[in-house]
């Protein structure tokens, strides 16, 4: 089989570097390809994001501490405003009171004077000028402590919403500015708090973009060439230092997890044999016959293109079958390539 480069780069090898007909074990770093100038304009993109957002991190937590502080700062005064007002309302309402206590002695003297008047104006002693005097001063006495218990009602209705946080008045608004500055204050550390999730948010995201991209950086910068079978190194096609492309042969590799023999047979023969026939190899070197299967007539067509020697430098009989050797442990384990010998076929007792 052969091991091409999956990247650009140069190529190095291990510190042992494997020669031909080197024996390779599944998994074994044979070549190192190595780009040094790999595309990775995007992981440091990302990396400068991150750097970013660490940086911008402590300015906005540290604005976060100075919104919350103020907004504590002026929710105590905020407090301290609420307080204060609910104690002069508290003052105002006593004050009141006291003014409709004394507007009440004063309605009670204006009546009893009117009466004292009236009688005495049926036996002359009054005149009519003074009685009209006195029940317009009752009158007065009387729209008075009226007055004064409007006011009254109106500085409870102020202490209830006080009490309950909204403030009435003629010189401000429903809430005074140090509530209004202490909710925008709060919104402001609201605000902030989003924007450091947020930010926390993407740093995350932003990392794990990060750890993706290099290991995508990796194997587009980086690859080893491993041996995904064991076998032995049939030929190198490259060397260290040289640079290669991204598809380029590096080297083949002689698979010696199975063997198999090519035949060359005459056309007699060859229309005889079926695939999964079995059949018997006899080296001639004297070793014992091995059995086998026969996987491939190629008949006169060209042979398959992967294996270690091309039947086409065989000179007999141009009708090739190629026979699987499953159980021949004593190639397998040696890996021998090129042995020779016969092919017996079990299919009335022809031989080739």
């Amino acid at each position: 089989m052969t091991l091409r480069s999956p990247i650009d780069g140069q190529v190095t090898a291990r510190s042992d570097h494997p020669t031909p007909l080197s024996s390779i074990a599944e998994g074994d770093v044979i070549l190192r390809v190595v780009n040094p100038r790999g595309e990775r304009t995007r992981l440091d993109d990302l990396r400068r994001q991150v750097s970013r957002l660490e940086n911008e991190r402590p300015s906005l937590a540290a604005k976060l501490a100075t919104a919350q502080a103020a907004q504590q700062d002026l929710a105590h005064q905020a407090g301290q405003f609420r307080e204060g007002r609910i104690l002069q309302l508290e003052a105002r309402i006593a004050e009141i009171q006291s003014a409709i206590e004394a507007a009440g002695a004063r309605r009670e003297e204006a009546v009893a004077a009117v009466e004292r008047a009236t009688s005495l104006a049926r036996t002359g002693n009054v005149s009519s000028v003074e009685l009209n005097r006195l029940t317009r001063e009752q009158a007065i006495a009387m729209q008075t402590e009226t007055g004064a218990r409007r006011r009254l009602d109106a500085a409870k209705v102020e202490l209830t919403a006080a009490r309950q946080g909204t403030y009435l008045g003629d010189s401000y608004n429903d809430r005074p500015s140090s509530v209004q500055r202490e909710e925008e204050m709060r919104q402001r550390a609201e605000d902030l708090k989003a924007d450091i999730s947020h930010a926390d948010a993407e740093t995350n995201w932003l990392n794990g973009e990060i750890a993706f991209e290099e290991l995508h950086y990796i194997s587009r910068s980086e690859a080893d060439i491993k041996a995904p079978v064991a076998g032995r190194i049939w030929e190198m096609m490259t060397s260290p230092g040289e640079d290669v492309r991204a598809g380029q042969p590096l080297l083949k590799l002689l698979d010696c997890s199975g063997a198999v023999v090519t035949a060359n047979v005459t056309e007699g023969v060859y229309n005889l044999l079926q695939l999964g026939e079995p059949a018997t190899f006899e080296p001639n070197d004297g070793g014992p016959a091995v059995e086998g299967t026969i996987v491939n007539l190629t008949g006169a067509s060209g042979a398959p293109a992967n294996l270690a020697i091309s039947p086409d430098v065989l000179s007999k009989e141009p009708y090739r079958v190629t026979v699987s050797l499953p159980s021949a442990d004593s190639v397998v384990k040696d890996c021998n390539v090129g042995r020779t010998g016969r092919v017996v076929f079990r299919h009335d007792a022809s031989k080739s």
